[in-house]
């Protein structure tokens, strides 16, 4: 029976291989012993046996044509994932509060469907929140906009992006709240909150604090409506979509200016330790099959759904 110790060498050649296999289709032509061995520095001899064990464990089943290579015959697409294993998948996003996040949701869990191994959502409001748990092999990927993606790969090397989701839609754009009226002159000691844990509101935060002169205040996203009820904030950011929170009083205005298009496409991110994940996910995350779902959703023609 095969190791299936985490690390043992002989563990890591059949789930990295078996990985590589996920992706591909009958009659493809599969790396050479010697490939695999140079790829992933274990011996030929961890290699042969590895590929003998996906082929006993009924995984895979290969040509060899001598120095003409090996071919993929038939692949046994549940039992590769389990190989590699995938048995389940978990990815994480901003909490499904809107309808624009629950019809991303309901794209994402609809692409996945397809996919063999079971697959769980977990959903987390704050982007960097999300990417340290990805970072730390929490979670397989994490869904944020591209621009959170590209800001955080300058500072974590451990992260890269899978893939952009360029038919779909991240989030609306931002826009300012405010407790005083419009036109009013607000006091030298005017507060705007935000989350550094969220990117794309604290810097868009960080460029209106600075350009009007007012005092920036630290807070979690879901305590900063409080803020600005109980006095000790009077502005912040928030999407379109997500200000139903501030209600009474409390004005919006547009951003212009200060944010880009980037904040409102989803990307992919995956931890470059977890081997292969970034391809399968580009298996089965169709960009746009999730965009078409999201459009239903938003359309209300069909119902939302990401359990």
């Amino acid at each position: 029976m095969q190791d299936q110790t985490p690390y043992k060498k002989s563990w890591l050649a059949v789930t990295y291989i078996a990985r590589d296999l996920i992706c591909l289709q009958e009659g493809d032509r599969i790396p050479t012993v010697q490939e695999y061995s140079e790829q992933f520095g274990l011996s030929r001899g961890i290699i042969q046996n590895a590929l003998q064990q996906l082929e006993l464990q009924h995984a895979v089943c290969l040509e060899k044509l001598g120095k003409t290579g090996s071919f993929v015959r038939s692949l046994n697409p549940e039992q590769l994932f389990l190989c590699a294993d995938l048995e389940y998948i978990t990815g994480s996003m901003p909490p499904p509060l809107t309808h624009q996040y629950g019809a991303l949701a309901t794209g994402v869990c609809e692409a996945m469907a397809s996919c063999p191994a079971t697959f769980n959502f977990s959903f987390m409001h704050s982007g960097k929140s999300r990417t340290r748990a990805l970072s730390r092999s929490i979670y397989d990927f994490a869904i944020v906009s591209l621009n959170t993606a590209k800001q955080l790969i300058k500072f974590d090397d451990t992260l890269s992006i899978a893939m952009v989701l360029s038919d779909c839609v991240y989030g609306q754009p931002f826009q300012l709240v405010s407790t005083f009226p419009p036109g009013a002159q607000f006091p030298s000691k005017a507060k705007i909150a935000a989350d550094p844990n969220s990117p794309d509101q604290y810097s868009i935060a960080c460029k209106w604090a600075q350009e009007n002169h007012v005092f920036l205040v630290h807070s979690p996203y879901m305590n900063i409506a409080n803020l600005l009820r109980q006095g000790k904030a009077n502005f912040t950011v928030t999407r379109k979509d997500e200000t139903d929170a501030y209600t009474g009083s409390m004005q919006l205005f547009p951003l212009d200016g200060l944010q880009n298009p980037d904040m409102t496409i989803p990307a992919v991110l995956v931890n470059r330790d977890n081997y292969g994940i970034a391809k399968i996910l580009q298996k089965y995350l169709r960009s746009d099959l999730i965009a078409d779902i999201q459009q239903q959703v938003l359309a209300n023609q069909r119902e939302v759904s990401f359990y």
